[in-house]
């Protein structure tokens, strides 16, 4: 199983690189891009077929250390749940789609490579945070996400609007690490060497004695919860995602409709420990939640293109799922995830043939002809 943890994180950078040396040619690209994610998928089949084998354990491997010093260790640690099995199938299967699409979506599109570039050092830095055993792990995975995403709302770069959302989105990103970089810190601070995902639990097994003060807690919750919301662009950040599909419509189906989208979910679900244990951060998550719910499917309803729409939609998702974290629902929120994921991912995959199907529609008027094709100039 540690083999194949590795390997999961190992076959979307070798595609990176096998891409990156090679020559600005489809067919190449294509070629590697296609056997690099069966290859992927082969590898968490065989992982998870063997996790279920053993009986679904949460399973820990540290594979080296980074720095250690007398005081502070940094191990490259992994962690296998049911949290990130899920999260990692989904990971790969989404994947697979968008690089099958894409083989054909962007013939002959002067970024072709660069855009595979970016799609897998993504999945790498995506595979990074699910697999991540502990808090420092998980915040390098989530630069690089951050990082991708950044790239691919500016992928046209010749345009004014994508470069300024992409400024935009970049800014709320690096607000909201801040508070998972004080929230790591805080982390060591509290926990020392028990910071890792796997002891969390043990940690808040006395209710009578908690590991440390309810203030500290406390803040230490703020912070994972300012992150969270950041990336999942719930209140008060949600207007960020809808300006994010200036990218092409596969990344926005990866990330913004997917699987970058939930992330703030997955910072949820591996710190539940933490923040649940004070009901005033609970009660913090459920109004988050509420308040994006509301707002979003307020703003869904006057949004004039089929991607700010399936952005708002899939924000108002999230925003449920926050309220059943903070009731205690984790696994409906894994369900959840998994339909939500697919579905936003089908959507925006289709909205291009949609929209182009409205433009051929017999006895349209030229008014409704010029909308539709703003609507199919935005989406596209």
């Amino acid at each position: 199983m540690n083999a194949l943890i590795l390997t999961c994180l190992g076959l979307p950078l070798l595609g990176f690189l096998l891409i990156f040396i090679s020559e600005a040619n489809e067919k190449k690209i294509a070629f590697i891009s296609y056997w690099c994610s069966h290859a992927l998928g082969l590898s968490i089949i065989i992982l998870l077929s063997l996790w279920g084998i053993a009986g679904f354990p949460n399973h820990e491997y540290q594979w080296l250390t980074l720095y250690e010093t007398h005081d502070y260790s940094f191990p490259l640690l992994f962690y296998l749940d049911r949290i990130s099995a899920v999260y990692l199938f989904c990971t790969w299967a989404i994947f697979s789609i968008i690089v099958k699409y894409c083989r054909y979506y962007l013939h002959r599109e002067a970024g072709y490579k660069r855009f595979f570039l970016t799609i897998f050092s993504f999945v790498f830095g995506l595979n990074l945070v699910i697999l991540s055993g502990s808090i420092d792990i998980l915040f390098a995975g989530w630069e690089i996400v951050g990082i991708a995403s950044f790239l691919l709302i500016a992928f046209y770069r010749h345009r004014m609007q994508p470069i300024r959302n992409s400024l935009r989105a970049y800014t709320i990103y690096r607000f909201c690490d801040i508070g998972l970089l004080l929230g790591s810190l805080m982390s060591h601070l509290l926990f020392h060497e028990s910071q890792h995902f796997s002891q969390l639990v043990d940690l808040f097994n006395n209710p009578a004695m908690p590991p440390a003060s309810y203030g500290s807690l406390w803040l230490i919750s703020t912070l994972i919860l300012i992150a969270a919301s950041g990336k999942s662009a719930q209140f008060p950040f949600c207007f960020w995602l809808p300006r994010a599909m200036e990218g092409p419509t596969p990344s926005s189906a990866i990330f913004y409709g997917a699987l970058s989208v939930h992330l703030g979910v997955f910072l949820l679900l591996r710190t539940i420990p933490i923040w649940s244990y004070n009901y005033v951060t609970r009660w913090s998550v459920f109004n988050i939640g509420l308040l994006t719910v509301i707002f979003a499917s307020i703003s869904e309803k006057t949004q004039p293109n089929i991607k700010g729409k399936i952005a708002y939609g899939s924000i108002t998702q999230v925003g449920f799922m926050f309220m059943e974290l903070a009731l205690g629902l984790e696994t409906l929120v894994l369900f959840h995830f998994l339909g939500n994921a697919f579905l936003r991912c089908y959507q925006l995959l289709v909205s291009p043939s949609i929209v182009v199907h409205l433009l051929r529609v017999e006895g349209a008027t030229d008014s409704d002809f010029y909308i539709q094709s703003k609507a199919s100039f935005i989406a596209a």
